[in-house]
């Protein structure tokens, strides 16, 4: 996971537009959306060990 993470871009970027991308389904009122695209930005991270306090600002 982690080498194409690497070869799509910067995995940070990555995850916080998944996190963007799900504040705008919430907005929209497409809560499960949402919650699939923050799960798999904090997955992307975790896998990734960005650091604990990225993900507890995402959670």
């Amino acid at each position: 996971a982690r080498a194409i993470f690497e070869d799509l871009g910067a995995p940070s970027q990555i995850s916080f537009t998944l996190v963007n991308e799900a504040l705008a389904l919430t907005l929209l009122g497409r809560a499960d959306e949402a919650v699939a695209r923050s799960r798999s930005a904090l997955a992307i991270l975790r896998e990734l060990a960005l650091g604990d306090s990225v993900i507890e600002a995402l959670s």
